[in-house]
């Protein structure tokens, strides 16, 4: 297996570091979930980690950031639509600004949300509905818990994944829970590997 330098560098995009990533951290959250819930999705985001051999810590949120945890709540009910639907992007936007304005929450977060009562916004005409989970190299996971497998999907395209294809977990179905060689390369070839 790969080691990882110990000067590391980030996954880049333009040139620019993602700023969740100089924290070296995840942080998995559970929003009105089952603890059981949290520790599934731990080890899955461990899981990948591992696969990878990437710099980064997960934790526990609900029981490490407890602070953190109530401000995350905030900003996933303020961008609930019509008391159900889940606005991914305008959560995005708002977990950036308050990153940027008040320096906290900057490190990688995953929620798991409650399924039943949530689901996600995809306005008319969405190529690539989110149904089980929706990620973003900005550092955020967002998983319904009612599809817990999706995990290591959202957070390949966290680590900077971009692309669905056959043949591996980044399909858009995610047949299998496995990586395939290509993303694996890529991965090594976006973080720095020696």
């Amino acid at each position: 297996m790969k080691k990882i330098s110990m000067e590391r560098t980030y996954f880049r995009v333009n040139g620019e570091y993602w700023e969740w990533e100089k924290s070296g951290q995840i942080f998995v959250f559970g929003i009105e979930v089952p603890d059981e819930n949290i520790l599934i999705t731990l080890e899955d985001v461990n899981g990948v980690i591992k696969c990878f051999n990437l710099p980064i810590n997960v934790n526990n949120g609900n029981a490490n950031k407890k602070e953190d945890f109530n401000c995350l709540k905030e900003i996933f009910h303020n961008n609930i639509i019509d008391k159900r639907d889940i606005n991914f992007d305008s959560m995005e936007n708002e977990l950036i600004k308050i990153r940027k304005n008040n320096g906290v929450l900057e490190y990688g977060i995953v929620v798991i949300f409650n399924g039943t009562k949530y689901k996600f916004f995809n306005p008319e005409g969405t190529h690539e509905p989110a149904i089980w989970g929706k990620a973003s190299a900005d550092g955020l996971v967002l998983v319904n818990n009612k599809f817990l497998h999706a995990t290591r999907h959202e957070i390949g395209h966290m680590i900077g994944l971009g692309r669905h294809h056959e043949g591996c977990i980044m399909s858009y179905a995610s047949p299998t829970r496995e990586f395939c060689e290509n993303c694996r390369k890529e991965i090594g070839e976006n973080w720095d590997f020696e």
